[in-house]
């Protein structure tokens, strides 16, 4: 119906398709009634839209008493097609009619009609009164209606507040498009409009600098990431994945970012045509002397005709292959590896390598690429490969050599006593700023390898313990305690590692005296705590003044906790995101969380609370978005 000789494809935007719909309504009344179309938006549209503003969030049916003030009836709006009669409710001698709106996102329209028509100053009050992500169609609609002058003003005091970026962008895989995407919304219903300089400056301040295009993103997410892409000129600032989908062209987009100044990292997940694949890679001309697409991430090919030889070209900066379980694949990845430029002042910066299937050719190019860019590389992850005929400990003595090297994740299931002198020499070089270690054996001589080289490490910023096997050996909080002397160590990650009661003790000694940490994670380190524990670790991360995130998950936080837990997060000024998924929260417990975060002097950017109990609470969400930009619950 909303198509015509005239306009025979419905609208791109969402704020195009409610607009078409609302002007079809009109038409429609104006037939009916008559009256011409302006009378029907100046005697109908108008107040309706005003009374839709004024019951917004009232969750209650209008009235005939709603209407009293206003120049239309019910009876008049529901001719539009707005509104519609419900069920009457009272006595028979006292019946009162109710009305209710088509649809919820027909109301939202008009609330966003209204708010174009009020003064700016109070249209801002009332934006600013609100949680963005309550609101995110009407700040969709208002992208969609305003002009550039009145949307320079909005955009200005609301893009931050809709920007939707953790602090560790890792975490972008685990939240939805409808969690995460506003801004791409926002900024595909610009698309094809003549902006201001002065809004592309504000746009381009407050862009998300790491995007995840999932396979639930619609047309509207794509062009938002091309409108990003248009609006921000700084080098080197935005990272893209793409999850690679049959029904999705991206070649368009993929096109222009080989001529984007401000691409930095792009990764293509989840690739299943292997001409398909190269195609995006020509797209991109990755690594091509012209293209701006240097460092490029391919996550879990699953190409099942043949391994074809991938279109990379020989000046890349940094490239990753994850989750791939084709050793001809992993080959071809390597052998694309081995093409890079090698000069004395050029040369691949970064090789990572997780969760791949490796075998003894692959072995053997890993050596060999190691000897060759053994100037070059910085930053290599060989974590979690999958290789029957080697060890990764066997490739100690080749990362030894690697001169400026500066960050390193390896997984050393098995570490002989031969390995701890390569190990150590690797450590003691005090090149390294970030070290991660996955799936590790803690059994033997590597706790002694760390606990011995942690006193010589001054210039480590990040530790990461991931999925290890510890035993709760002295060897291993010996280890922990050690970590004290990491002075500038600024993010402590412990994950799906199990501590001992008398390890947590350990690390919350150790956390009690590193003042500069800005990051802690502690996920699933086991739930068999003392609640004493826990209550002496919270108090030890609240002397940490300058963290910004902490998470804390799948340790069975509970209610008797939340004090302790509201302390902490009292005390920490500048904490920005705090995840606190897979925990044993009451509706009760987050309400006292949202009374904490009352007092503290900034927002929360992030508030992830999901597979608590209380997560299902609207009533205790709403209570936490008042003081938090995002919250993440079921």
């Amino acid at each position: 119906m909303l198509c015509s000789e005239d306009s025979p494809q419905l609208p791109s935007t969402r704020a195009g398709i409610y607009k078409a719909v609302h002007e079809f309504f009109i038409e429609k009344a104006s037939q009916k009634t008559g009256h011409d179309k302006d009378y029907i938006e100046r005697t109908i549209i108008v107040p309706l839209a005003k009374l839709s503003f004024g019951n917004y969030n009232k969750k209650k049916h209008l009235t005939e008493e709603d209407f009293k003030d206003l120049c239309c009836s019910p009876e008049d709006a529901c001719q539009v097609g707005f509104l519609s009669e419900v069920v009457t409710v009272g006595s028979l001698l006292n019946d009162i009619r109710c009305y209710r709106f088509g649809h919820r996102t027909l109301q939202e329209y008009l609330v966003a009609i209204h708010l174009g028509k009020i003064t700016a100053d109070e249209r801002l009050a009332w934006l600013q009164s609100k949680n963005v992500y309550q609101i995110d169609a009407i700040v969709v609609f208002l992208f969609g209606q305003l002009n550039n002058e009145d949307l320079v003003s909005t955009a200005s005091a609301i893009m931050r507040e809709m920007r939707f970026q953790p602090l560790n962008f890792s975490k972008l895989f685990y939240y939805s498009c409808l969690k995460s995407h506003l801004v791409l919304h926002c900024l595909n219903e610009l698309v094809g409009r003549n902006i201001s300089d002065k809004l592309k400056s504000v746009l381009a301040d407050n862009c998300p600098p790491h995007i995840h295009l999932s396979r639930d993103c619609s047309i509207s997410c794509i062009q938002g990431v091309s409108m990003i892409l248009s609006l921000i000129k700084e080098k080197n600032t935005v990272n893209l994945t793409f999850d690679l989908d049959i029904t999705k062209n991206f070649v368009p987009l993929m096109e222009q970012l080989k001529t984007s100044k401000c691409i930095s990292n792009v990764q293509l997940n989840y690739p299943k045509d292997g001409m398909k694949f190269n195609e995006y890679l020509d797209a991109l001309q990755a690594g091509q002397a012209l293209s701006w697409v240097r460092t490029i991430c391919i996550g879990h090919p699953d190409i099942s005709k043949g391994e074809p030889k991938l279109n990379i070209g020989r000046h890349m900066f940094s490239m990753k292959l994850q989750g791939c379980e084709s050793m001809g694949f992993s080959l071809r990845f390597l052998e694309a590896v081995m093409d890079q430029e090698c000069s004395y002042a050029r040369g691949l910066k970064g090789l990572h390598l997780a969760d791949c299937h490796l075998n003894q050719e692959c072995f053997d190019m890993l050596q060999q690429i190691m000897k060759s860019f053994s100037r070059h590389i910085k930053y290599l992850n060989i974590s979690n490969v999958n290789a029957s005929t080697f060890r990764v400990a066997d490739l100690l003595s080749n990362i030894a050599g690697l001169s400026n090297l500066c960050s390193l994740n390896i997984s050393l299931s098995s570490f002989e006593r031969q390995d701890r002198n390569n190990f150590e020499r690797i450590l003691q070089k005090n090149s390294l700023t970030k070290l991660r270690l996955t799936k590790c054996n803690f059994s033997g001589e590597l706790p002694e390898a760390l606990r011995n080289c942690f006193p010589k490490m001054s210039n480590l910023r990040n530790i990461s313990l991931f999925s290890n096997e510890v035993q709760d050996s002295p060897a291993f909080r010996q280890m922990i305690s050690e970590a004290r002397h990491l002075h500038c160590l600024q993010s402590i990650n412990i994950v799906r590692t199990s501590l001992s009661d008398e390890t947590l003790e350990a690390l919350t000694s150790v956390l009690s005296e590193l003042k500069d940490i800005m990051w802690v994670t502690l996920d699933r380190i086991g739930s068999n705590h003392h609640p004493s524990k826990f209550q002496n670790l919270f108090r030890a991360i609240a002397g940490c003044h300058r963290i910004t995130s902490i998470t804390l998950t799948g340790m069975h936080i509970g209610d008797a906790l939340m004090p302790s837990l509201c302390k902490m997060v009292e005390s920490l000024k500048d904490l920005q995101d705090l995840t606190l998924w897979q925990n044993a929260m009451s509706a009760n417990a987050l309400e006292d969380l949202s009374k904490a975060l009352e007092h503290r002097p900034n927002k929360l950017n992030i508030l992830d609370i999901a597979d608590n109990e209380g997560s299902r609470s609207e009533r205790v969400v709403e209570l936490l978005q008042r003081n938090c930009r995002s919250v993440i619950h079921d």
